[in-house]
């Protein structure tokens, strides 16, 4: 994924979830200028939309939106539980989050492949 600045993941998830918006529309929106609207639009590509609203739901869901998924991750330090905290409420909590992120994930998920089929 290309690196965008927030006011340029703006102006494409405005027209990419706004398809019927004018440049100067989208500008009003995000507070910049239409030919500013415009560089951007000719820059990216849809496929560049729908990755600045992937990047959007993982900011949203608390993620480094460029985050390799690649990347080993390690534990920095010891969990709670290894100094004696409740193992079994921080899996809870865990799964209990883990399973609300999914929820998030598929409605977006869902949202994305309906654009796609349009």
């Amino acid at each position: 994924m290309a690196k965008k600045t927030e006011l340029q993941r703006r102006i494409l998830l405005a027209a990419y979830n706004n398809p019927r918006l004018s440049q100067s529309q989208i500008a009003s929106r995000v507070g910049c200028s239409s030919s500013y609207v415009s560089q951007v639009l000719n820059r990216f590509d849809s496929l560049d939309a729908m990755e600045a609203d992937i990047e959007q739901l993982n900011i949203e869901l608390g993620f480094d939106p460029y985050a390799d998924l690649h990347d080993d991750w390690t534990l920095d330090g010891d969990p709670d539980w290894y100094a004696g905290e409740d193992f079994n409420a921080d899996i809870d909590k865990a799964i209990r989050d883990g399973v609300e992120g999914l929820k998030v994930l598929t409605k977006k998920t869902k949202i994305l492949i309906r654009k796609l089929r349009d």
